[in-house]
């Protein structure tokens, strides 16, 4: 009777290893933006909301604000929580280190096997936004839930606002016009 719970035991746990696992052998995601094949990519979007450099309107807005405006429209949104960013927990969800003066709040699903996060970034006036969102961009981790991925990350920038979005395609796209739409408002 042991040696037959010792294998049932056994076989849960190499069945639960073999699910989480990737079957190219891949540990992080493929951000080139490739998605052939069946194995699940993450294409990073990288670009300015708009044109102008700094000065965007959405500068002006509470973090606050501007996540409830992005937020309309999205169909399917899961329930979320908001968390503001400090030193201790931003690198968590921004995949970046924290510097001084910098403002942030993000909203992630409730339930964790539900890959949705958006994340909101305020630098200091004269920091190098482009920089910073390139990094945020190169380092996101759409694994960040182990066993499951976002379909899409993207990274935009107006002015000193940087808006980081994970999720299902549908979602990030629409937030991440959304965005786009307030920071020409």
């Amino acid at each position: 009777m042991k040696k037959l719970l010792l294998t049932l035991a056994l076989v849960a746990v190499i069945t639960s290893a073999a699910s989480c696992s990737d079957s190219t052998g891949k540990t992080g995601g493929d951000t080139t933006g490739d998605t052939t094949g069946s194995e699940t990519t993450a294409p990073v979007v990288t670009e300015p909301a708009t044109e102008e450099p700094s000065g965007s309107p959405i500068d002006k807005m509470p973090l606050g604000d501007i996540l409830e405006k992005i937020y309309e429209g999205v169909e399917n949104l899961p329930e979320v929580y908001e968390v503001e960013l400090n030193e201790e927990n931003f690198a968590n969800f921004v995949f970046t280190e924290y510097k001084e003066g910098y403002e942030a709040l993000c909203s992630e699903a409730m339930i964790n096997i539900t890959t949705h996060s958006v994340v909101l970034l305020r630098v200091p006036e004269g920091a190098d936004t482009e920089a910073i969102a390139d990094e945020i961009a190169e380092k996101a981790d759409p694994f960040k839930w182990v066993c499951v991925s976002a379909d899409k990350v993207i990274v935009r920038r107006a002015g000193n606002t940087i808006l980081l979005v994970m999720s299902y395609e549908g979602m990030a796209d629409k937030i991440a016009e959304n965005f786009d739409n307030l920071a020409k408002a």
